[in-house]
């Protein structure tokens, strides 16, 4: 019995372990979508895998466009949404959406997110200070 129980314990933090916060900004000056989601893929994780949204705020666009911040580059990557993201540290990933694609207007107001990516950067090297977030420029 007490074996049964430290075994259902064990899957359970496991499982737990599985979860990823899911950090979205969606229009400037909004805060963000913020979504847990379970991934049996655990430390890897696609957008894909966050149905609700990309079913209402992408309107199930699988081409659509989005950028996530890396941590290790301290930079922004675009991609679409079938692209396979490495979870740091934290379980948590930054999104944002890019609404008229690479060459339309990037989302540049988003609440909270250089606490987000200080939190990142100090978790990841906490002996180095935190550099400003920039979109990169696309030639």
């Amino acid at each position: 019995m007490m074996e049964e129980q430290a075994d259902l314990g064990s899957e359970a933090a496991d499982q737990l372990r599985k979860i990823v916060t899911v950090k979205i900004w969606i229009k400037n000056g909004s805060t963000p979508i913020i979504l847990p989601t379970y991934t049996l893929t655990y430390p890897l994780f696609k957008i894909e895998f966050c149905l609700s949204f990309l079913h209402h705020i992408l309107k199930d666009n699988t081409s659509a466009l989005v950028a996530t911040y890396d941590p290790i580059s301290t930079q922004w990557q675009y991609h679409n949404t079938a692209t396979v993201q490495q979870v740091h540290c934290n379980g948590v990933v930054l999104y944002c959406v890019l609404p008229s694609g690479l060459k339309g207007g990037c989302i540049i107001d988003c609440p909270g997110l250089d606490d987000d990516i200080l939190a990142y950067n100090s978790h990841q090297q906490p002996l180095t200070t935190s550099m400003p977030w920039s979109w990169p420029t696309l030639d």
